[in-house]
């Protein structure tokens, strides 16, 4: 459900995406606000509010844990890993299980792309919490093994210069506002 303010803060800003490691002063002027993920290490002209924990774990459809139990991280020795060209070795770093080849499996350039083949069954996932929280509760996926922090936060970030605008604070607010409103996994403000 959409709060009156999310409401309110969608009125007076225009939104744009964009995918970039870079710091919002490197995109160009246009650049009020950025959502990143990392850690606390910017330019010091750059300021950086982390409103959410990353947290990931492997996900999969039901149908998948059906043919496939998967009761022990060690289990995922016998599934499709699936992989994203961002978080290529994200088995090994996040599961703790070893032996994993982080090569085998399918490969894609994008989350989505990877999120969708986990609900359509075609193997495992690794996934930020925050992606897939609606697919959780609407049963399309599991996660077998639950949710842990892998060291990176969400932050949202605007030059120092813009801090003052209404518009930036109005998104920045709205941000760590919904940040406190995640049940359990990722809550961080």
């Amino acid at each position: 459900m959409e709060s009156t303010h999310a409401s309110s803060v969608a009125s007076e800003c225009s939104f744009g995406l964009a995918a970039s490691r870079r710091p919002c002063r490197a995109e160009g002027r246009y650049i009020a606000v950025s959502i990143r993920t990392g850690r606390s290490d910017w330019p010091e002209d750059i300021v950086q509010e982390a409103f959410l924990d990353e947290e990931f774990r492997p996900v999969c459809s039901p149908d998948l844990v059906q043919r496939c139990p998967l009761v022990h991280p060690k289990d995922l020795h016998y599934p499709t890993l699936l992989h994203t060209d961002t978080r290529k070795h994200a088995w090994l770093r996040l599961t703790g299980v070893t032996g994993l080849d982080p090569t085998a499996g399918q490969r894609f350039e994008t989350f989505y792309f990877l999120l969708q083949a986990a609900v359509s069954g075609f193997g495992v996932a690794i996934s930020p919490h925050p992606l897939i929280a609606d697919d959780l509760t609407a049963g399309q996926l599991v996660a077998p093994f639950g949710f842990v922090p892998n060291g990176l936060s969400i932050y949202v970030s605007y030059p120092k210069a813009r801090a003052p605008e209404p518009q930036v604070v109005a998104f920045r607010d709205w941000l760590l506002e919904t940040g406190r409103e995640q049940p359990g996994a990722g809550s961080l403000v």
